[in-house]
This record gives C-alpha cells, sequence and structure tokens, in this order.
C-alpha cells in the first residue's frame, strides 16, 4: 500500500523535525518572521513529533546553570567586550541573572540554553573573522542586546525570552547558513 501524500508530508517533516535545533524550529514557527516551511499541516505536524523525540532522546547535553559569573553569554559578552565594556559588568550580569533564574525554570529554558550554547560560539567565531566586526557588534548592541536588556530591567521576561530568540535565529541565519 503506497502513503498518502499527507503521510509523506508528515514523514518528511518528522525527519526535518528529528534533525532540526530549537532555534531553527523557533524561526520556522513564526511565519510573520521567518518565511513558511513548504508544505501542509502534515509537515507541520511531523517537524514538531519529529523535534519533540529528538530532544526527548537527547537532553544530555545539557550541563544546567553555573554559578560561575562569567559563564557562557556568548554573544552578550562578545558584543559588550567590543563596546568598552568588562566581564563582569552590570549588563552581563542581568542577562545572566535572567537566564539562570528565569529562563532555566520555564518548560524550554534548558532547551533553548543548551542550544545556544552550541551555535553561539560558532556566530561569534564567524562574526569575529569578519573585517567589520566592531560594527557588526555595535549595530547588535543597538538593535537587539540594548533593547532586550530594557526588557529585562522592566521584568518583561518573555518579551525579552522572544527579543533574544528572534536576535539569535536571525544571526544564526545570516552568518551560520551557507
Amino acid at each position: 500500500m503506497s502513503k498518502s501524500r499527507n503521510d509523506e508530508a508528515y514523514d518528511a517533516g518528522y525527519e526535518d523535525g528529528k534533525n532540526s535545533h530549537v532555534i531553527h524550529r523557533f524561526a520556522q514557527s513564526h511565519s510573520d518572521i521567518f518565511p513558511e516551511q513548504p508544505g501542509d499541516s502534515s509537515y507541520n505536524g511531523g517537524f514538531w513529533d519529529g523535534a519533540a523525540d529528538r530532544h526527548d532522546d537527547d537532553n544530555s547535553h545539557y550541563q544546567g546553570g553555573s554559578d560561575d559569573s562569567s559563564s557562557d553569554c556568548f554573544i552578550t559578552t562578545a558584543t559588550l567586550m567590543s563596546i568598552g565594556k568588562s566581564d563582569p559588568c552590570e549588563e552581563l550580569n542581568a542577562f545572566r541573572e535572567f537566564r539562570d533564574k528565569w529562563l532555566l525554570n520555564k518548560t524550554d529554558g534548558q532547551l533553548l540554553v543548551s542550544e545556544y550554547y552550541k551555535i553561539a560560539p560558532r556566530i561569534v567565531a564567524a562574526i569575529n573573522a569578519l573585517p567589520d566586526c566592531g560594527k557588526i557588534y555595535n549595530d547588535l548592541w543597538k538593535t537587539d542586546i540594548e533593547p532586550c536588556l530594557g526588557m529585562i530591567r522592566k521584568k518583561h521576561f518573555n518579551k525579552a525570552k522572544s527579543a533574544y530568540i528572534n536576535a539569535v535565529a536571525m544571526l544564526k541565519l545570516k552568518y551560520l547558513t551557507t
């Protein structure tokens, strides 16, 4: 018996989801920001099921938060150091507190942080390899990180989470996609 078109779309979505990363999935789920993934509701259902199965099977890489105040704010650290801040500084401490005390306590928090730890060092390396990296970091500060910091300071944590996910997704698409 041959598979229906819906079954094939679901299977394709499932495989893509199983092989996807959380930032990429987030981008695909926000069609107002990112283009729609080809396919139909069967594909999308399969995608989310595959993504869920991938992460149910593979959460061993997450190391959890750290009490070390200099831990793993790669993009923010690189940006702030580029504009003359040191580590630690008030801004980095605010982001780390947001991550450790709020984000990691959310359902998807550990998954988001784990994914960030995988891709952020590569994003920073890609930016650092460019001759205009200082300008890139300055623009990143003005357009993404400083506004996100403002949201954190106002305790608009859900907005800050969405803004930072969007920023990282855009950086991933720009600097890690060939």
